[in-house]
C-alpha cells in the first residue's frame, strides 16, 4: 500500500505537469494615420483661367485674364473680368488691366529686407495706370468702350505670418481658405450681397470706388482672387471648392491640379478665373 501512489499524489503529478496557462495576446496599439501631405514649397502661387460655355457657344474668346509675379519675399497676383459689347476688345481690356497692375505694383515693392508697402497708395497708382491704359488704347475714337473689374494683392512673408495687402474694383472677389477649411470672404460685396446685379463698378470708370484692406495668413492658409463666374460656383458649392482648392497645393503637380478647378463646364456658364497664394509656415529668403 505504501509503495502505490496515492490519489492525491497522482493528481499532484498530473497538475504539476500541466502546461502553463497561455496569456491572452496583447493588442498592438493602433497605427497612427500618416501625416497629411506637405506642399513641395513654403510658398506656392497658382493661376488658372477657362472660357465659359456661354462664350464658347457664341464664338467669343475668354474675357478674363490672370497674372502673377514673384520677387524675393514678395508675390503679386491679379485677376480681371472684361466687360463690353465686343468680346475681343473686352478680353484686351482684362489682359491690359492685369498687366498694368502687376507692372505698377512691382515698382512699389520694397527692396532688400523691407517688408512694408505703401498701401493703398500703391494700389491706387496701379489701378489708375490700368484704367488709363484701357482708356488710351481701347476708347479713343471707339463707340464701344470696354472695361474690366479687377482684384489684386501683394503678399510678403514676415516672421511667422504672411501679410496680404489687397484691392478690388467691381465684383471680382477676394477670399481666404484657412488651414482648418474655413472660407472667409475679404471683399464686402460677397459677404453681404453675393452676386451683384449687372453693371458692376469697373476700370476705368470707377477708379474712386475701389476697396482695399489687409489680411494675415497663418501656416496653411491660402489667398485667392477670382472672377464672378467662379465666385458663382463657389457660393453654390463652398465645401467642394475648399476641398478641391486645398488639394491642389499638395498635389504632385499643383498647377495642373489647379487648372482643373476652373474647367468643369457645369460650374458656371461664365468665364472662370482664379489666382492664389498659399503659404505653409516657412520663411523665404530674398533672392
Amino acid at each position: 500500500m505504501s509503495g502505490e501512489p496515492t490519489r492525491w499524489s497522482r493528481l499532484r503529478r498530473r497538475f504539476s505537469s500541466a502546461p502553463e496557462p497561455v496569456a491572452a495576446p496583447v493588442a498592438s496599439p493602433p497605427t497612427p494615420p500618416p501625416p497629411p501631405p506637405r506642399p513641395a514649397a513654403p510658398v506656392i502661387v497658382l493661376q488658372a483661367s477657362h472660357i465659359g460655355p456661354a462664350h464658347t457657344a457664341q464664338g467669343l474668346p475668354n474675357q478674363d485674364a490672370v497674372a502673377t509675379i514673384t520677387s524675393g519675399r514678395w508675390a503679386v497676383v491679379a485677376v480681371a473680368d472684361g466687360l463690353g459689347q465686343s468680346g475681343p476688345r473686352s478680353q484686351e481690356a482684362a489682359q491690359m488691366a492685369v498687366d498694368e497692375v502687376i507692372a505698377t505694383l512691382t515698382l512699389y515693392l520694397p527692396e532688400g529686407d523691407e517688408d512694408v508697402i505703401t498701401w493703398p497708395n500703391a494700389a491706387h497708382a496701379a489701378l489708375y495706370e490700368a484704367g488709363r491704359a484701357i482708356e488710351r488704347t481701347l476708347w479713343e475714337g471707339q463707340s464701344d468702350q470696354p472695361a474690366a473689374t479687377l482684384s489684386c494683392a501683394a503678399v510678403t512673408v514676415d516672421d511667422d505670418e504672411a501679410v496680404v495687402s489687397w484691392a478690388s474694383v467691381g465684383d471680382s472677389p477676394i477670399g481666404v481658405v484657412h488651414a482648418d477649411g474655413d472660407l472667409e470672404w475679404l471683399t464686402r460685396q460677397i459677404a453681404v450681397n453675393p452676386l451683384t446685379p449687372a453693371s458692376p463698378d469697373s476700370l476705368p470708370r470707377h477708379l474712386d470706388h475701389f476697396v482695399y484692406g489687409e489680411a494675415v495668413l497663418t501656416p496653411g492658409d491660402a489667398l485667392f482672387c477670382c472672377t464672378e463666374g467662379l465666385a458663382e460656383a463657389i457660393l453654390k458649392h463652398p465645401r467642394e471648392f475648399v476641398a478641391f482648392f486645398q488639394s491642389a497645393f499638395v498635389a504632385e503637380n499643383p498647377q495642373e491640379r489647379f487648372r482643373t478647378l476652373v474647367e468643369d463646364p457645369q460650374a458656371s456658364q461664365r468665364d472662370r478665373s482664379i489666382v492664389a497664394y498659399g503659404w505653409f509656415g516657412e520663411d523665404i529668403s530674398a533672392s
